[in-house]
């Protein structure tokens, strides 16, 4: 039996062979430099929420209160916050914790701020109609300031001024428009 095909010359065979190998190489070649690259993650607001940490609040998304922790009086102070915020530094779960009226049961994320000390500030958002606890596990009195700056002057930021014995928190309930009210 005949081939088929029949190629007279070698070197008709050399090229036939040479045009099937370099396309071949330039596909290993190709792929051997290729780092296998995932693909970027699908935006998830939460998870990139929980990982940032911010500065002020022009880095707050504007459905959320931009909230302020000024310590007046403290030295290296460090506070935990618990509740359902995002930040810097964000910890394990926290909670629950009890809180007096008009606040409920409040858990959440915690919060753990870089030591304090006068006029420093902590940033963090919250979601308007959202409960705190801010807790105190030094061995010393602090006095702090809680306020969350609306965007336009009317109405002027709520604030709340604490004071926290060693080991000591409070509760702070923020409403839809970020005024912020201790609970009693």
């Amino acid at each position: 039996m005949k081939p088929l095909i029949t190629i007279p010359n070698r070197t008709w065979r050399r090229a036939l062979l040479f045009s099937l190998i370099i396309p071949i190489a330039m596909v290993f070649t190709a792929c051997h430099g290729a780092k296998d690259e995932l693909p970027e993650p699908v935006a998830n607001t939460e998870i990139a929420a929980e990982q940032r940490c911010i500065t002020d609040c022009s880095e707050c998304h504007q459905q959320n209160c931009c909230c302020v922790i000024e310590l007046i009086v403290g030295t290296n102070v460090i506070f935990e916050l618990c509740g359902n915020f995002t930040g810097c530094g964000m910890a394990p779960d926290c909670g629950p914790f009890m809180a007096p009226a008009p606040c409920g049961t409040i858990s959440g994320v915690r919060d753990v701020t870089d030591p304090m000390n006068p006029p420093d500030l902590h940033h963090f958002c919250i979601a308007g109609s959202e409960d705190i606890r801010i807790f105190n596990p030094s061995n010393d009195t602090v006095r702090l300031r809680v306020f969350c700056p609306t965007v336009s002057p009317d109405p002027p930021a709520a604030e709340i001024i604490l004071q926290l014995g060693p080991q000591e928190g409070a509760f702070l309930q923020i409403d839809g428009d970020c005024s912020v009210e201790e609970c009693d």
